[in-house]
């Protein structure tokens, strides 16, 4: 007759084994296809620091 620890784990290997079987069902059977990104939009720089009064200088000793 087997112990009781045996006993136990295989009966906590089967659980877990039976519990792998039924959340293996729980997903989708194939991935969503991706969605594209939406078109890109050009990006223009505008310079407004002068006229916003900026005026900073940055020295490069040497």
């Amino acid at each position: 007759m087997r112990s009781f620890p045996t006993v136990r784990r295989l009966a906590a290997v089967l659980a877990t084994l039976g519990l792998m079987a039924v959340l293996g069902g729980c997903r989708p059977a194939a991935p969503r296809p991706a969605t594209p990104p939406p078109p890109a939009s050009p990006i223009t720089f505008t310079d407004v620091a002068e006229q916003a009064g900026l005026r900073y200088h940055w020295p490069v000793p040497g």
